[in-house]
């Protein structure tokens, strides 16, 4: 959500946080495993809080930003 919010593709988001297009893809997904140190970069470069990417509810690491 956060990163359609800002108008970046997955691409450009993933070369701001130094990970690749795919992993980022699958992290938006829910189907890899995301490091703490990825959540703070991710944060880091939309200009949010951690938290904010964090979905508690469902259990998966990062919101889905992609059908929102």
């Amino acid at each position: 959500m956060e990163r359609v919010r800002r108008d970046l593709s997955q691409e450009a988001l993933a070369h701001l946080v130094a990970t690749t297009q795919s992993h980022l893809s699958e992290i938006e997904r829910g189907v890899a495993a995301v490091q703490l140190d990825m959540i703070a970069r991710i944060a880091d470069a939309l200009s949010v809080e951690p938290m904010t990417l964090l979905d508690l509810h469902t259990g998966n690491a990062l919101r889905n930003t992609a059908e929102k």
